[in-house]
This record gives C-alpha cells, sequence and structure tokens, in this order.
C-alpha cells in the first residue's frame, strides 16, 4: 500500500521528496497496523535498482547498497513516486476502474488491487511465503513482457512456446548468465524448476604482462552478504594453496557497478591439470594433442579456477587457434560461451 499512500499524499515525481518517517506513518494508520518496520522495508527494496528492475520508488538518501548494507533510519530518508509508477500502475486509480474495500476500522477506502498498465508481477518479479505455501517468481524484461502481453491480447490461447518468442526468459536487475536455457520451457510450463545463473567474466590485461579477470555481472542470489562470502572463499582458497594461480582479488564495485578482480600470476602453469588427471593436459581436456600449446592449458586451468567446467571449455578451446595468446584464448572462450547461453 505504500505506493498507493504516495499517490494519495501527492508526492508525485515531478513533486519534492516528502520524508519516509511521513509515509510509513500515514500507511500504518490507514491501510496496515502491525508494526512500522515492515512497511518501512517494502518502501526501501521498491527503490533499490539491483532488486527490482523496474523500482516503483524513488528514494533520496541512503537506501543500502547491494553488498548488503542496509538504509539509513527512516527518519533521515524521503522518497516519491517514479514516473512510471505514477504514470503506469497509479494513473486511473481516482476513476472507478477497480474495486475499493474498507479498510481494518473502516475509516477509509482502499482499492483491492491496483489498475496497473503493465503486470508488474512479471516485471519485478516476487518472493513470499504463507500458510502452507510459497512462490518465487523471477524478474523480467519490461519490453518484453509488454510484447508478450500484446500477443496474450490478441491470441489467449497462445501457447508457452509462443508466448517465450516475445518473453524468452527472467531477466536479472544484476545481469548474469541463465546457463539452462533449454530448461525454461519445461519450468514456465510446470510453474517450478530451478534457474541457475552464472556471472558475466571479462578479461583485461594487466601491468607486467598479466592477465586479469573482472567480474562484471554477478548471479541475482549473490547480492547482499553473498558477494562478501564469494570473496572470502576465493581468500580461502589462496590462503589453503588450493589454487596458485589467483594473486590477489579485489571488490571495485561501485556505483557504476559490478567490478570484482581476479589478478593472476605471470604464467599459469598445466602441471595442476595433469597431476589431477594423473596424466597428459591435453588427453585429460579432450584436446587434441597437437592444440595443446601452453597458452591453451593456461587459459584452460584459468578458465576451471573460475568455476567453469573442462566439459563446457575444452571443446571450444580445441577448436581456437592455438597460436592465440592466453588471454586471447580465454576472451573467445567466454565470448562464445556467452554467444551459446544467449541464443
Amino acid at each position: 500500500m505504500c505506493s498507493s499512500d504516495l499517490y494519495e499524499l501527492g508526492i508525485r515525481y515531478n513533486q519534492p521528496y516528502r520524508k519516509s518517517a511521513r509515509i510509513v506513518g500515514d500507511t500504518m494508520g490507514k491501510y496496515h497496523p502491525h508494526g512500522d518496520s515492515s512497511i518501512y522495508d517494502a518502501l526501501v527494496v521498491m527503490s533499490q535498482d539491483f532488486k527490482k528492475g523496474l523500482p516503483l520508488v524513488d528514494g533520496h538518501g541512503n537506501f543500502g547498497s547491494i553488498e548488503g548494507d542496509g538504509a539509513a533510519a527512516m527518519r533521515y530518508t524521503e522518497a516519491r513516486l517514479q514516473k512510471v509508477t505514477q504514470e503506469a500502475i497509479l494513473a486511473d486509480l481516482d476513476k472507478d476502474v477497480v474495486d475499493f474495500v474498507s479498510n481494518f476500522d473502516e475509516t477509509e477506502k482502499e482499492p483491492c488491487v491496483l489498475p496497473a498498465r503493465i503486470p508488474n508481477l512479471l516485471v519485478n518479479g516476487t518472493e513470499g511465503i504463507a500458510v502452507g505455501m510459497a512462490t518465487s517468481m523471477p524478474p523480467h524484461n519490461l519490453g518484453e513482457v509488454i510484447d508478450g502481453v500484446k500477443a496474450y491480447m490478441k491470441n489467449p490461447d497462445i501457447t508457452v512456446r509462443e508466448l517465450m518468442q516475445y518473453i524468452p526468459g527472467p531477466d536479472f536487475p544484476t545481469g548474469g548468465l541463465i546457463t539452462n536455457r533449454d530448461e525454461l520451457l519445461s519450468i514456465y510450463e510446470s510453474g517450478t524448476g530451478k534457474i541457475k545463473i552464472r556471472g558475466r567474466i571479462e578479461t583485461e590485461a594487466a601491468k607486467g604482462g598479466r592477465l586479469r579477470l573482472v567480474i562484471s555481472e554477478i548471479p541475482y542470489t549473490m547480492i547482499g552478504a553473498n558477494i562478501s562470502k564469494f570473496l572470502m572463499d576465493i581468500v580461502a582458497l589462496i590462503d589453503s594453496k588450493k589454487t596458485s594461480d589467483i594473486v590477489d582479488i579485489s571488490n571495485q564495485s561501485s556505483k557504476e557497478g559490478i567490478r570484482i578482480v581476479l589478478e593472476l600470476k605471470d604464467k599459469i602453469s598445466s602441471e595442476s591439470i595433469s597431476g589431477s588427471a594423473g596424466g597428459d593436459a591435453a588427453e585429460f581436456a579432450n584436446i587434441p594433442s597437437g592444440a595443446a600449446s601452453s597458452a591453451v592449458s593456461e587459459a584452460l586451468e584459468a578458465l576451471m579456477v573460475l568455476g567453469y567446467s573442462q566439459g563446457e571449455t575444452a571443446p571450444i578451446l580445441g577448436k581456437l587457434d592455438p597460436s592465440l595468446s592466453t588471454q586471447e584464448l580465454i576472451k573467445e572462450t567466454l565470448r562464445l560461451m556467452t554467444a551459446k547461453n544467449m541464443r
């Protein structure tokens, strides 16, 4: 009810911000007499662009971060409606197009549903749990959802497979690559399943001829404390000598976006691959022996350190020009894998 209350209070996108405490208090007094913390939490989430692909509230002040930092107290922050919320979700609220019911003490009227012009549930997704049931719906791209709605309006008997021509899959605010795209049809048809997401990795040249791997997009489930956990897990691998290929890891993320940097050592040896396989590195990786240059082996090990299996990287590496440098091989392999996942 936060967005409805913002609309009722006249806190529009083109009006000055108002204190969050005022919005929370008004919502609690009129519509939600169950404490202020849950109301403010909902207001905060609706303003976070790393949790919502289409934020519904324009927050001013400290509304938390992707790394799990909490929002400031409601007495310090301010908010107002986003333009899309006002025009696509609340615009017709005063035109008697939805039913209204009495509030908890029958002193006010509240809408049963909002007169939304777009299916916000599909665009922003939702997570919730109730008595004997739970749901977890992923977010989707706004433009694709609108195209899907138009197709459904033209053909109410459209199949899920046909609808996926317009909405090919989820679109997470944090980016990432869906690795099990071939299972999406079954997931959409049945309403159950797991969507597997992998971060996006890019390569950069560092000083001294070293290779630098940059994570620019992360899985949606990593937001919050899981980013710190990921960094600590990598540090633990380095400290325990389970990997000697990463010499440093740093989190250079900012308001511009995610940037987790892994610095690799000068020469990534292939001995560890040979040792773990108990034989020749080329045979282990299913790469033709003629193509098993040191650069190919180094690229293979670097990709395995990052969590890519030999089964998905080796066939691609085996088709590339072995005269390419390690950096070029990794970059091309990641590009081809990304293209494959996008299909």
